[in-house]
């Protein structure tokens, strides 16, 4: 019997020009996530106006997260510097006198890439200067949203560069998943959404609340084969709405979407979906931004 090889599965593609006119956010979370840096040596090979999506998207998020101090003690605080620099590039000068006066704590105002080096500084704060970095989360409210937009008009006049960019994603991650096959009609039914709501495959669209519930039910059938990816996709979703929390208060679309989906997690069986349930409810109640992050982490294509 011959075998023939089988060719890579082809994903949508996520086009730049087709979202750009979301809200700001909206797009940068669209791109960022299309993108999806894989750790320092494949930040290291982007070309640079990957790097300044990235770094600053990245940033940005752990200010609203969890404000200065937390910037500072994770990992993201390695690449306070670059960001520094790139959001002199994008005109986000609201951003850069932010992390300006975040780093002016450290000698020479320069904030150290190791993070002992970093922590060891951070252990030995006084009661001043910590009241001084909770303060900047107010700076950082001010300028969010020119520093948002700042971004998306930056990313969009390098399109070209991070469309070919987000390309070479798309074809790196068809390439992995040559014997990746969905099984069964609701995870069909998710790939139904890829053309017509997310544009960039399923990646993009297991972070979308709006399928909150469709991920419900293929975690609860234990024979989906690939469990852990949709059940991280579920806690990550969970941690995006305790982010809008701390955010927005109550007003989130997320925050409504996965309380509906902790509601409809009452009438499965499964214990998988009832810890996650459980554990989403006790996130909502009250939102805990480092486990947050930890769970968005969690989240591996």
């Amino acid at each position: 019997m011959s075998h023939t090889k089988r060719k890579p599965k082809k994903d949508s593609v996520l086009l730049i020009g087709d979202i750009a006119a979301l809200d700001a956010k909206d797009f940068l979370f669209s791109v960022d996530t299309a993108i999806r840096c894989q750790g320092r040596s494949d930040y290291d090979a982007m070309p640079v106006e990957g790097k300044v999506l990235v770094t600053l998207y990245e940033v940005m998020t752990a200010l609203e997260v969890g404000g200065a101090q937390s910037l500072l003690e994770g990992a993201v605080a390695g690449d306070v510097e670059d960001a520094k620099g790139f959001s002199r590039l994008i005109d986000a000068r609201e951003l850069s006198a932010v992390l300006g006066k975040i780093s002016s704590i450290f000698p020479g105002g320069i904030v150290p890439v190791d993070q002992e080096i970093r922590e060891g500084f951070m252990e030995k704060l006084d009661f001043s200067t910590e009241q001084f970095l909770v303060g900047i989360f107010r700076d950082w409210t001010l300028a969010r949203e020119s520093t948002l937009v700042n971004l998306k008009d930056y990313c969009l006049s390098k399109s070209d560069v991070l469309q070919k960019l987000i390309n070479k994603r798309v074809r790196d991650r068809s390439e992995k998943r040559l014997d990746q096959n969905l099984s069964g009609p609701a995870d069909l039914s998710i790939l139904a959404y890829r053309s017509r709501e997310a544009g960039d495959g399923l990646e993009a669209m297991l972070l979308m609340p709006n399928n909150v519930t469709k991920i419900l039910e293929i975690v609860a059938r234990e024979d989906s084969p690939h469990l852990p990816l949709f059940t991280s996709a579920l806690y990550s979703i969970t941690a995006m709405a305790a982010m809008d929390l701390v955010r927005a208060g109550s007003r989130s679309s997320t925050v409504e979407k996965v309380k509906e989906a902790i509601n409809l997690a009452e009438s499965l069986s499964s214990p998988r979906v009832k810890l996650w349930a459980e554990k989403s409810a006790e996130m909502l109640s009250s939102p805990n931004p480092a486990i947050a992050l930890e769970w968005i982490g969690r989240f591996k294509f």
